[in-house]
């Protein structure tokens, strides 16, 4: 090797090492603060998906609670609301029967009117009786006590 070559060699291994060993620290740190950001954002947002699951929860758990204490929904006794099972589809009309179904009926009417956004308010109880708001037909010998409620 001559001695031009070795000083061309000895002058590129000075300029293209330090710039190989330059660039990964950088690659390296651009990588490590990229992941921390990607890591930081995702737990950010899983916590702003959490929150909302939660105050989702809440409010169902806050409207059962609110059935629950409700007088129209104590006062109902055992064969005060309709029975569906062993009948055939019908159309459900609640504010024909028992005084309990037409009082639990039209607490259901009064909370969806004023929850938009609601579809369905479902009562079932140990009797086989069943009532749901909005209007609608009962399913073929459908019996509440066999949901998993």
């Amino acid at each position: 090797m001559t001695v031009r070559a070795k000083i061309i060699a000895l002058v590129a291994a000075g300029v293209i090492l330090p710039v190989l060993l330059v660039s990964l620290v950088i690659i390296s740190s651009v990588r490590t603060d990229a992941v921390d950001k990607f890591d930081n954002q995702s737990k950010s947002e899983i916590s702003y998906v959490d929150a909302l699951f939660s105050m989702y929860l809440n409010n169902l758990a806050e409207n059962a609670a609110f059935f629950a204490r409700a007088d129209a929904v104590q006062n109902i006794m055992p064969n005060s609301i309709e029975s569906y099972a062993n009948q055939p589809v019908k159309k459900m009309t609640p504010e024909s029967n028992s005084p309990q179904e037409q009082a639990a009926f039209s607490l259901f009417n009064d909370f969806g009117e004023t929850h938009p956004d609601l579809a369905y308010i479902w009562l079932g109880t140990a009797d086989k009786g069943y009532l749901q708001w909005p209007h609608g037909n009962s399913g073929e010998n459908y019996d509440p006590t066999k949901k998993g409620w």
